[in-house]
């Protein structure tokens, strides 16, 4: 047996994993893909719907992908993890994770049917052959190349409360997750959604977030998530640049030529004398230009773009979990309110000091 050694413990950049556990309609997908959005950083989300495509009841406020499965096999969740991993998604939702374990060709149910066709019909004994089962989604769900989200249904209870007037209300709360006991501790974080939309962060390896709560959580609050991921690296200086990949250097460029920006425009408006000198991701740097480019078409530019959509830098956007969708609502609004009668839309919304850059 080879000699154990050990090195000096060191923080790397690494992928989310989190549930989001509630009772019905408290929010959890909701959330999950305001969460996935944050995190993505213009990159693809996938969502894998166990919940009859409920999902896609946001599908005009989210950009994302959907999978529906057909049942609720640990395999078949394992297998839908890795097309998207395949695809190069950055995230992953599981919607809902309670399903791996109650649902059609569950766990439990794989267990049932499993005890029925052995001969002892000892359920303990059944269990040597599903619980590997269980243990490969958990194994999948840790070692997947992407943040995971996953949701997890409640099992509820009805906690009766008296105010100092003597009035008596009742209310709905979730207790433990519908999963397999223990379930919740393979996340980093565990949070809870109230039926009232709050969130209550419980469990976490985050200190940063840890105990925090509010109401319709927004990207915002998530990100001391993204910051606490980010930090999590080795120094940049032992990392490749994304500019260092001729295949992405190459898409950038010509990215920004079919939208009209050349070199010496695109390292004004990021303050940089080289994309080298970024510490923004290729998908965030080109996600960005996507958003400029549909600033360009009402000539009101990046400057516009930040005044549309209330923050001070493009690149702030993905922060605030905003998507292309809602960045065009946010410019369309705008553009509108410039051309009200009365007003007129400016040739350029432009600093002053950079009256030559076309946006």
């Amino acid at each position: 047996m080879a000699q154990p050694t050990f090195e000096k413990a060191r923080k790397f950049k690494s992928k989310l994993r989190m549930a989001l556990t509630g009772p019905a309609k408290s929010g959890k997908t909701y959330t999950a893909l305001v969460l996935a959005t944050a995190l993505a950083f213009g990159g693809r989300i996938g969502l894998i719907d166990t919940e009859n495509r409920s999902s896609e009841k946001y599908a005009d406020i989210f950009d994302f992908d959907i999978m529906e499965l057909d049942d609720a096999h640990p395999e078949s969740f394992i297998a839908g993890i890795g097309v998207f991993e395949k695809a190069g998604h950055a995230v992953v939702i599981l919607d809902s994770l309670s399903h791996a374990w109650i649902g059609k060709q569950g766990v439990l149910e794989l267990h049932d049917d499993a005890t029925v066709k052995s001969r002892s019909k000892d359920s303990y004994i059944s269990w040597r052959t599903i619980t590997p089962l269980h243990r490969a989604l958990i194994d999948k769900m840790q070692s997947v190349n992407c943040h995971l989200i996953a949701t997890m249904r409640s099992k509820m209870a009805y906690l009766r409360t008296t105010d100092g007037q003597g009035k008596t209300t009742i209310r709905k709360v979730g207790l433990a997750p519908v999963q397999r006991q223990g379930m919740e501790y393979e996340f980093d974080i565990l949070a809870e959604m109230q039926q009232d939309h709050r969130i209550v962060i419980g469990d976490s390896r985050c200190p940063a977030i840890d105990g925090q709560t509010t109401m319709k959580p927004t990207g915002e609050f998530f990100q001391p998530i993204i910051d606490w991921l980010d930090g999590a690296e080795l120094p940049k200086k032992l990392e490749p640049h994304w500019m260092d990949n001729a295949t992405e250097r190459v898409k950038f460029w010509t990215e920004a030529g079919n939208i009209g920006l050349d070199k010496p425009l695109i390292h004004v408006e990021w303050r940089v004398e080289s994309m080298k000198d970024t510490d923004t991701s290729y998908k965030h740097s080109m996600w960005v230009l996507q958003a400029i480019a549909y600033a360009l078409k009402f000539d009101i530019g990046l400057a516009g773009l930040c005044a549309a959509t209330n923050v001070e830098r493009a690149v702030d956007l993905l922060k605030l979990g905003k998507n292309m969708k809602q960045i065009k609502a946010d410019i369309d609004a705008y553009v509108n309110e410039l051309s009200s009668p009365g007003d007129t839309i400016p040739e350029s919304a432009s600093d002053p000091e950079q009256e030559k850059i076309p946006f």
